[in-house]
């Protein structure tokens, strides 16, 4: 019980990982602008494949089928913002 409590504690003063709502001020910051640099590359990603960028479509989706439930699982905080 005390290490789940201790690794709590630890979670509030590292960004990116465990729940945003119980952060340090400067872990939600640091999270705040790792969700900002994720959604900025995804919008340049999929801008680009909308303006013609050539790739097939299977890529696409076994990058999405590999990324989204680690997103999902590992690092919530980087799916809204």
């Amino acid at each position: 019980m005390t290490s789940s409590t201790a690794l709590q504690n630890i979670e509030n003063h590292i960004p990116i990982v465990g729940d945003v709502h119980t952060k340090s001020p400067i872990a939600y910051g640091a999270t705040r602008l790792a969700v900002t640099t994720v959604n900025t590359v995804q919008m340049a990603v999929a801008e680009s494949y909308i303006n013609g960028l050539e790739v097939p479509d299977s890529v696409l989706r076994s990058l999405f089928d590999t990324c989204m439930p680690v997103f999902f699982k590992h690092i919530p905080s980087l799916l809204a913002p």
